[in-house]
């Protein structure tokens, strides 16, 4: 999942693209809103309540993204097969809403 925090100003739409470009390489064109999560972000002396607004995108058929800024790796995994450990709470509650989508939506989600 590529995340970040947004800019003074930015809306989250802009700043979700804006995080991909930054993370990946590449952009990705938004197709839905998986939803918004609630979690906390713990960072030297802060301890923050985040807001997570989660979006679904498609990407060019020729697109390559690469670790950029501060990534370190990039890996697809199948839906049926997500990470256990993951670095932050509320992406449990992130993968039961994609499996949730991808059983109610015409759309296919491929790995």
């Amino acid at each position: 999942m590529i995340g970040g925090f947004l800019k003074n100003g930015e809306d989250a739409e802009k700043g979700a693209l804006r995080e991909f470009r930054e993370e990946t390489g590449t952009k990705v064109q938004l197709t839905d809103m998986l939803g918004i999560f609630n979690d906390r972000y713990s960072y030297s002396t802060y301890n923050l309540f985040t807001f997570n607004v989660v979006y679904l995108g498609v990407l060019d058929k020729h697109a390559k993204l690469t670790p950029v800024d501060d990534i370190s790796e990039l890996r697809w995994f199948p839906i049926d097969r997500l990470p256990v450990r993951i670095a932050f709470p509320y992406l449990k509650d992130t993968f039961k809403a994609l499996k949730i989508y991808q059983k109610t939506h015409k759309t296919v989600l491929k790995a």
